[in-house]
């Protein structure tokens, strides 16, 4: 009879990323591994209940979004700015591995990797971008598209200032114009951000 069993969702709750628990995730992972080779397999049911309904559904207009403008290709190829990418927009795994050319991958990977970055991108949002409470689904939408496309952390980063500067005085309705200057104007980029500037500011100020 198993004393004092473990439950993974106690070791998940109070996981902090700390050098001695990802040691310890390290050793179960093994130990699992020398168990069953195929237990973590992506194909496995636990994984498949695991991604389900990812991500949230209050971040599901960002998906939709994302997925129109980037668009899935499940090689690696170079992308206009001239960095290797793959599926929805990807140039890093997330793992942090980069992408190289000659990857492949499946649209159920290139989902996943999706649906994995816009919940960092939310996560790092949620932690940066004032009053990020107070916003309705779309607003955090709108926001986790820009930051997919031009970065997370570009609240107060150099070269957002206004963008920056309008999130923290609550100006909702400056946020579509503020964005629409994050277009690179003059370059052959601008004429497809541009029209995603637009939706991304239409879907801001979107009712929820």
């Amino acid at each position: 009879m198993t004393k004092n069993p473990v439950h993974l969702v106690d070791l998940f709750r109070y996981y902090r990323g700390l050098p001695h628990q990802t040691a310890a995730l390290n050793e179960l992972e093994r130990f699992i591994l020398a168990q069953d080779p195929d237990a973590l397999n992506r194909e496995q049911d636990w994984y498949q209940t695991w991604i389900a309904d990812a991500p949230p559904k209050d971040f599901a207009a960002a998906k939709e979004l994302i997925s129109y403008f980037e668009g899935c290709h499940l090689n690696a190829y170079v992308c206009p700015a001239g960095v290797v990418t793959i599926g929805w927009g990807s140039t890093r795994y997330p793992d942090g591995s980069p992408v190289n050319l000659g990857h492949s991958i499946t649209q159920q990977r290139a989902d996943e990797m999706l649906n994995i970055e816009i919940e960092r991108i939310a996560k790092i949002l949620e932690g940066s971008v004032p009053y990020w409470g107070e916003m309705n689904s779309n607003q955090r939408s709108a926001l986790i598209s820009f930051g997919y496309n031009l970065g997370a952390y570009f609240y107060g980063s150099s070269g957002f200032s206004t963008i920056s500067r309008t999130l923290a005085a609550k100006a909702w309705d400056q946020v579509p114009n503020a964005m629409l200057l994050y277009r690179n104007p003059g370059s052959h980029f601008e004429t497809g951000l541009k029209r995603r500037r637009i939706a991304e500011g239409n879907l801001f100020m979107k009712a929820a």
